[in-house]
């Protein structure tokens, strides 16, 4: 679940994305939701995306935005 400001139900879009040591991203997807997940407009429930590799060994740091 994601807490926000007021936003327009059709306006949202939840990246996440990994950048490399120099800034460039490496990998980026979305959270997966619909209108009816929006709630009062304040809250977001949402399906975080599937990470690129899915056999990691250690911790990997992502950004969401």
């Amino acid at each position: 679940m994601l807490f926000v400001s007021k936003v327009d139900k059709k306006n949202i879009k939840i990246r996440f994305f990994e950048e490399d040591d120099a800034g460039n991203i490496t990998w980026e997807d979305f959270g997966e939701f619909s209108e009816n997940n929006v709630h009062h407009q304040y809250g977001i429930s949402f399906k975080t995306p599937a990470y690129r590799n899915p056999n990691i060994s250690s911790d990997v740091e992502v950004s969401v935005l």
